[in-house]
């Protein structure tokens, strides 16, 4: 433990002439390799042992005489002890091996440890000091969370009243920071085709691939020395959401088993540092309502965990113009890994975007449309390009009853033309439910091959009963540029 020495006289006349000197004269240097820690493992309270500290070398820029203090001042670290009973060597040069100077530790308290020179041969300015690795100890629990702790360095008097060579540059000895990262690598950004009723991406595209990856720095942070652990990875897990309904064929709600079958589906696979991982990656948790999915990867034994990168990539398919259609919307994925540090635990990490879906022509959503006997429903579509339309394709969520989706094949919107689909969709709605009377509301998704800046479309119903029209506010640019 900490060795004091004795019988010493005080030689402060060096110390005293700095101070007279304005403090011009070269300042202590400090050099230290910081410790990484996990602020997972650091978590475990169940670990008794303290971490521990790095090397710590201070180039002395001034004379130290015997029995003057070297104090070493800590910023985010509680010292608990100190651990080193031989003396500190500072040598001429860095790692030489003739002694001119010692330091003895002498003791700490709470943000500092003091050291005494002593047995000083000859003068010391610009000798290295090295404090040996493990001498400084502290709790793991002030590294819980990321932290940085650093160091400074003074000369004093025995009494304190006088310092010099200071070394005012803050030095990190420790760093503690998460073991693990997540982040997406390739995200979706697939343009889904009006042209095919939404059945597909455009080009002939069919898929759409969003990968991301887990990474565990279990050789970079830890504890150090003979409490060197690291919290071990059970499994990595990302719940993603957005809209793939797409894969409902049945129109009854998402199930695991809508994954990989039907028109539409998701296909999942694993890496571990750019290697397929066999059964590594299973998915749970479909939500019935096709909104979120939670994937988990599992490194299993004999898999790489140090440094290890784990992918997994998630492969959309949806190929021809069947049903269900390819909704454009973006898409999230909030990631939390399992881990274990004697007790096991779960952490959230990061929650990204995981890309969007676009439309290649024009989209217009009419939030409300009521269908009722005694009202008529007025939706225009306005061309305003010199280009002639193609087929406009509408989507209709009826409240109470499955999707409709059906394709105007007989509208045609003239360049420079306006056309009113009101009446068409509302025919077609009633069809598509069996419900030739009564009351419906619906939310509509009208799509077209026309371009989209220059697609405008106005969606009102009237009560024919007491002659009263309600303008129906929709996504098209005839409300946005207003």
């Amino acid at each position: 433990m900490s060795k004091i020495f004795k019988g010493s006289n005080i030689a402060v006349a060096s110390a005293v002439a700095l101070a007279l000197a304005g403090g011009m004269a070269s300042a202590a240097k400090l050099s230290v390799t910081a410790n990484q820690l996990s602020t997972e493992a650091m978590a475990n309270t169940t670990v008794a042992n303290l971490v521990q500290s790095p090397a710590i070398t201070v180039q002395l820029e001034q004379n130290y005489d015997n029995d003057q203090l070297l104090v070493l001042n800590f910023t985010n670290f509680t010292v608990d002890s100190i651990n080193q009973a031989a003396d500190v060597v500072c040598t001429q040069t860095a790692g030489g091996t003739v002694s001119v100077i010692d330091f003895a530790l002498q003791g700490s308290t709470t943000s500092s440890v003091t050291l005494r020179a002593t047995g000083r041969a000859s003068s010391p300015a610009n000798h290295f000091c090295v404090i040996p690795a493990a001498s400084i100890l502290g709790a793991p629990a002030q590294f819980v969370t990321a932290t940085t702790a650093t160091v400074t360095s003074k000369g004093t008097n025995t009494t304190g009243t006088i310092e010099f060579d200071l070394g005012t540059t803050a030095t990190s000895v420790f760093v503690s920071a998460s073991q693990f990262t997540a982040a997406a690598t390739t995200a979706l950004n697939g343009v889904i085709d009006v042209n095919q009723s939404r059945g597909s991406f455009a080009d002939g595209v069919t898929t759409d691939v969003f990968a991301f990856s887990f990474t565990n720095a279990a050789s970079k942070v830890g504890y150090t020395g003979a409490a060197a652990t690291n919290a071990s990875v059970i499994a990595y897990r990302a719940t993603v959401t957005g809209d793939f309904s797409f894969i409902d064929d049945d129109q009854n709600g998402c199930t695991f088993t809508d994954l990989d079958a039907g028109a539409g589906s998701i296909s999942y696979t694993g890496t571990s540092a750019g290697t397929a991982l066999a059964g590594g990656v299973t998915v749970t948790g479909v939500s019935t309502a096709c909104n979120s999915m939670v994937v988990t990867l599992t490194p299993g034994a004999g898999r790489p965990g140090a440094d290890a990168v784990y992918g997994v990539t998630l492969t959309y398919s949806k190929g021809g113009t069947a049903a269900p259609q390819l909704v454009a919307g973006g898409f999230t994925a909030a990631t939390a890994i399992n881990y274990e540090q004697n007790t096991s635990a779960t952490s959230s990490y990061a929650t990204f975007g995981a890309g969007s879906w676009t439309y290649n022509g024009f989209v217009a959503v009419v939030p409300f449309m009521p269908i009722q006997d005694n009202f008529s429903n007025t939706i225009y579509v306005s061309n305003r390009s010199g280009q002639a339309n193609g087929n406009i394709s509408v989507t209709a969520y009826v409240e109470g009853a499955a999707p409709c989706t059906f394709t105007l094949t007989d509208v045609s919107v003239s360049a420079n033309r306006t056309f009113n689909i009101g009446g068409k969709i509302k025919s077609q709605i009633r069809n598509c439910t069996g419900m030739s009377t009564g009351n419906l509301r619906a939310t509509l998704v009208i799509t077209s091959p026309l371009p989209a800046a220059s697609t405008e479309l106005f969606s009102a119903y009237t009560d024919t009963t007491n002659n009263r029209t309600v303008p129906v506010v929709n996504s098209s640019s005839v409300y946005r540029n207003r």
